[in-house]
């Protein structure tokens, strides 16, 4: 029998009022089944308008196991909102995922099998459910990103769903703000040796709810905007260049 974790999971919430009930629903009885110890981190922007700060708030306050971390408007962005809640996280495991439903948390049974003699289990969707321009955008940013960043060896590279070893990213803050936080996460947990499996999950259409990083463009779906494609360029070449100047300094050591 696989054993029971401590397990934190920090949920980035933009504007999910529609998600969010549903969401913390099903992952709060998915934990209850895997760990030994949870919580449920709900990293809510002031940027938000339609209600989720609120929302989140009285989630807390009939769960005992929600706690709200408040993500002030003047720093903004994906990536500041999961490195609050891995600063606030109180467990030996890390469960990093979204709040907008697109994940079935009835599936973090298979991600615990993985655990053990590992350090990362790391999920891949295996059939994409977001716009043609999303999916294009993505494939693209990952072939990219994963021989920049130390990070070759993950399939899917911003699937939100995994699970980390809290030890293994502690240390100076994680400076990305955008969603290349998952890669400079990853690229130091891999750095410092962490044990990595691999699992397919389930991925879901979005019903509900607005990314902060999308526009939505006709036919096209929805589409990074343009301030954000840039932020993630400058943000995934700012992590190769130090990984280079890292391995100078090793060589000429």
């Amino acid at each position: 029998m696989t054993e029971r974790l401590a397990i934190s999971a920090v949920l980035p919430c933009f504007e999910e009022v529609e998600n969010l009930p549903g969401v913390v629903a099903r992952l709060g009885r998915a934990l209850v089944e895997v760990a030994s110890s949870h919580e449920i981190l709900l990293v809510v922007s002031e940027r938000a308008r339609d209600g989720t700060p609120e929302l989140a708030r009285r989630l807390a306050e009939v769960r005992g196991d929600v706690r709200v971390l408040t993500q002030r408007a003047a720093d903004p962005g994906y990536g500041r909102a999961l490195a609050l809640g891995l600063e606030a996280a109180r467990f030996e495991w890390l469960l990093l995922t979204d709040a907008d439903g697109q994940f079935d948390h009835a599936e973090l049974p298979r991600l615990v099998a993985l655990t053990p003699g590992r350090d990362l289990v790391v999920g891949y969707r295996a059939s994409r459910h977001d716009s043609l321009a999303r999916r294009a955008a993505s494939r693209l940013y990952g072939e990219v990103a994963t021989r920049l960043t130390g990070t070759s060896g993950v399939t899917d590279l911003d699937c939100a769903f995994k699970l980390v070893r809290a030890r293994l990213v502690e240390g100076p803050p994680l400076r990305s703000r955008t969603g290349v936080i998952n890669a400079e996460l990853l690229g130091r947990a891999l750095a410092r040796g962490a044990r990595l499996a691999e699992v397919p999950v389930t991925h879901l259409a979005r019903t509900a709810g607005r990314a902060r990083f999308e526009l939505r463009v006709g036919r096209l779906g929805a589409v990074p905007r343009p301030t954000e494609a840039w932020a993630i360029a400058r943000e995934t070449l700012v992590i190769a260049v130090r990984r280079f100047m890292a391995s100078s300094r090793a060589g000429t050591s």
